[in-house]
């Protein structure tokens, strides 16, 4: 399990090198938390004990994110460091990561462009004609 935690993290810090951030999740260890789910059969919601995995993590949003991340209820501030279970964090680093996607985006650094081989193209005013050198 911890193995597939670890490899999970590592494939999310490769989307942080790919959009010119690294901010590492420190691990934490495991933890004990209460969790409400509901239950159909008796129609009621149920608390429970589960073990998960959390992680320390700094909120890095660029400059057009705004302030904070907002997820359901919880409000994480820019430039503070939080404790996270693995699916809160993953939920937060997705949308810091398309945070800094769109600020690439909107100055010019266009994700589409990326790896792509740039093209000279020239068209003929006289015949239409379009060539690709």
């Amino acid at each position: 399990m911890q193995a597939a935690v670890n490899e999970s993290m590592q494939n999310t810090a490769d989307l942080f090198i790919i959009a010119g951030r690294q901010i590492a999740p420190i691990p934490l260890g495991k933890r004990t938390v209460k969790v409400q789910r509901y239950d159909h059969k008796k129609k009621a919601h149920i608390e429970e004990d589960q073990t998960l995995d959390f992680f320390r993590y700094m909120i890095d949003l660029p400059p057009s994110g705004g302030m904070d991340v907002k997820l359901g209820n919880n409000q994480f501030v820019h430039g503070e460091t939080y404790d996270l279970d693995l699916n809160t964090l993953r939920s937060v680093q997705e949308v810091i990561y398309r945070s800094w996607m769109h600020e690439a985006q909107i100055n010019g650094n266009q994700e589409a462009q990326w790896g792509r081989k740039k093209l000279n193209t020239t068209m003929s005013m006289k015949s239409g004609r379009v060539t690709h050198g």
